[in-house]
């Protein structure tokens, strides 16, 4: 008699490899976490790898570790997550990245199982430009436009902001917040003494808060010069805060102006009520 024997070959063990995918676009500037698993049934090397072509070396952007090993317990299938963090300014703006997760067997060479997420970094908005018009004025006289311009990114609407830099504390003042509308238009304190000029900002952000800025001078002339005396002075400050009391950004853009402007000016000569608000 003939006894025909029919053998299957089987590899030794299996692995199987997951990653989540990333939907949104990650700020290079913080730490990017990617989540992956694997099982095994038999003691695997696992390892977080970065594209050959992006330039990048794993040492150089990953902040958490990115090998290991996956040992199941009583030969059983084991599953165990393997995520990665990357460091924060790892990757380059505006660029995308394939990351890949690999799960190789031990006892069979050269099975395996990979699976890669594409990971896309965000960047500011592209440079445009401020203007201020006009680039010369008085304090608490001249209004000042604010414009930005010929900026540009792929997740909008942008957002923008506008400021001054103090020059008595070197902070900067924000002027109306953050608003949708690319122009603002304010009155501003005396520049420094030597030159009377004073350093503008404009900020434009895009929705994923990304944020570009930019600066711009004016000249902007005290009013102690002889073109206004201290009652029309403690007027226009007390006016300017009456007007701003009912948003609060503009209340604040408008106390930090009167503040500037009053940290200067003898209180016995000015309307009490704006210098009471500061209080001086």
């Amino acid at each position: 008699a003939t006894t025909t024997v029919k053998l299957k070959l089987v590899p030794v063990g299996s692995t199987i490899v997951d990653v989540t995918a990333v939907t949104d676009k990650k700020d290079a500037s913080k730490k990017i976490y990617l989540y992956g698993t694997v099982s095994a049934d038999y003691e695997s090397d696992v390892e977080w790898s970065i594209d050959a072509d992006s330039g990048y070396a794993m040492a150089d952007v990953a902040l958490s570790s990115y090998t290991g090993i996956l040992t199941p317990i009583g030969g059983r299938t084991r599953t165990k997550a393997f995520n990665l963090v990357l460091l924060p300014n790892g990757l380059g703006q505006d660029a995308t990245f394939t990351f890949t997760l690999t799960s190789t067997l031990r006892a069979s060479a050269g099975t395996s199982s990979y699976a890669s997420v594409s990971v896309t970094t965000n960047g500011p908005p592209t440079p445009g430009s401020l203007a201020l018009s006009p680039s010369t004025g008085y304090e608490l006289s001249t209004s000042f436009l604010f414009t930005l311009a010929n900026w540009a990114d792929d997740d909008v609407p942008l957002q923008y902001e506008f400021g001054y830099v103090a020059v008595s504390t070197g902070k900067t003042v924000s002027l109306g917040g953050r608003s949708s509308t690319s122009y603002y238009s304010a009155m501003l304190p005396a520049g420094n003494s030597n030159s009377s000029a004073i350093t503008c900002i404009g900020v434009v952000l895009d929705t994923y808060s990304a944020k570009s800025k930019v600066t711009a001078t004016v000249y902007v002339e005290r009013q102690d010069d002889g073109s206004s005396d201290a009652e029309e002075l403690g007027s226009t400050l007390t006016n300017l805060l009456d007007a701003a009391s009912d948003v609060p950004e503009e209340s604040k853009s408008a106390l930090a102006l009167a503040s500037g402007v009053l940290n200067r000016v003898d209180c016995s000569e000015v309307d009490a009520t704006s210098c009471l608000l500061l209080n001086r």
